[in-house]
């Protein structure tokens, strides 16, 4: 039968292309201050193993979306992974999936690691939960 899946997913500054090919990769070359292109390039490779970086299970930008649960991504908009981001929430529409976008503006990749210290990244996660929460089967109803 149908392998149970999650009732909801959280993507934060989600790699989800390992051909590194989107616009954003270079357009924000030089305001991206986490990643270089040429270290992920050298990441892709090893993750690959000699498979080619389409390998939809490898990069689920290329992947047949099917039937997936709601999707929540956030991205940054000076990430060199922005458009993986983007272009994902579109392909997950046109899929006929849910999915909502949350761009932020003047941050870094995965900026909801500074919790605590920056108010973007607290009210990232609180996002989050809210979402997580507006999506739990049971336990959020009993809340």
């Amino acid at each position: 039968g149908d392998k149970a899946q999650p009732f909801c997913a959280v993507l934060m500054s989600p790699w989800l292309d390992l051909t590194l090919s989107l616009p954003s990769v270079t357009e924000n070359a030089v305001k991206d201050l986490m990643l270089r292109e040429g270290n992920l390039r050298q990441f892709a490779a090893l993750y690959l193993a000699g498979n080619p970086a389409i390998t939809p299970l490898a990069s689920p930008l290329h992947a047949n979306l099917g039937s997936l649960p709601p999707i929540l991504l956030q991205a940054v908009e000076d990430d060199l992974l922005r458009d993986d981001a983007l272009l994902f929430a579109e392909k997950l529409r046109q899929a006929g999936n849910a999915a909502t976008l949350e761009l932020y503006p003047q941050m870094q990749h995965s900026f909801q690691f500074f919790a605590g210290r920056i108010p973007e990244a607290d009210a990232a996660l609180k996002a989050a939960a809210q979402f997580i929460a507006a999506h739990e089967p049971l336990a959020s109803r009993s809340m």
